[in-house]
Formats: structure tokens, sequence, C-alpha cells
């Protein structure tokens, strides 16, 4: 049998064209490698501001007691430094917190709501698509992935 004439795909065709233009059932899930890519990104960063920090502190000792102005400049944008690594800090808490909390999640579900919650969240493939791919119906998927959502909180 094939795609075109399976009756679930006609389904899921009919009501995807029905809801094409609802985007914010998409739009409200977030995307687990984004978490994971923001993850990176924000290690990347507290690196590079911790590098300057400590090009900046060197500079600071080696400045002589003369130069007030340029020890005070230093020293406020060290200060600046400072307060940035520690929002780093506590972004980082929060996006590992979240990684954690998900594949605890993970770990409760089925195994239909695993395919059905990867190939939302990772591949960001719509419902439609993966009840397709399954040749599961349209309904079904959504509450298999509602489902799954529910274990995520």
């Amino acid at each position: 049998m094939n795609l075109q004439s399976n009756p679930k795909v006609a389904d899921n065709r009919r009501r995807a064209k029905k809801e094409k233009g609802n985007k914010s059932a998409i739009d409200q899930h977030v995307n687990v490698m984004d978490l994971n890519q923001e993850l990176i990104i924000e290690q990347e960063e507290k690196k590079r501001y911790e590098g300057r920090l400590g090009k900046l502190e060197a500079k600071l000792s080696e400045a002589s007691t003369r130069e007030f102005e340029k020890k005070m400049d230093l020293f406020k944008e060290i200060q600046g430094l400072k307060e940035v690594i520690v929002e780093k800090n506590r972004s980082l808490f929060l996006l590992n917190k979240s990684k954690r909390i998900i594949e605890e999640s993970i770990l409760q579900m089925n195994q239909l709501e695993k395919k059905v919650f990867y190939a939302h969240r990772y591949l960001g493939k719509s419902l439609v698509e993966i009840a397709d791919e399954l040749n599961h119906d349209y309904g079904y998927i959504r509450t298999v992935s509602a489902r799954a959502d529910k274990k995520m909180k």
C-alpha cells in the first residue's frame, strides 16, 4: 500500500491543511537541540569572559600607582566582567537543570512517546509528519505527544 492510498495519510494531510496556519502549537515547544546549543554557547562565552578578566587583572597589577585613572577604569571593567560571569553561571545552572529534568522525564516515557517526543522536539517534525511516518492517526499521535509533554512538567 503506497502512502497516497493509505486512508490515515490522506486524513492526516487534510488535517495538516486545515491547521497549516496554526504555528503557535509548534512555537510553544522548546527544541531540545536548541537547549544543548545554548549550553555550549553560554559555556564558550563564559570562558571568553574569564580569559578577558584574567588579562585585565594582569594589566591592573602591572599599572603603576601614578596611573590612578587607568587603574579605576580597569577596576570598573573588571567588576562589570565579574557580574557578567556570575550571570553566566546562573544561566548555565538553569540550562543544566532544564536539561536534567528533560532527561529524567524521558526515562518515564514509553517507546512510542519517546519516538514522538524525539521526532517533534529534536528533529522539529510536525505531529502530522510523525503520524504519517509512524502510520498512526494524527489524533492519536497528538494524544501521545500531549502525554509526553505532561510527563515533561
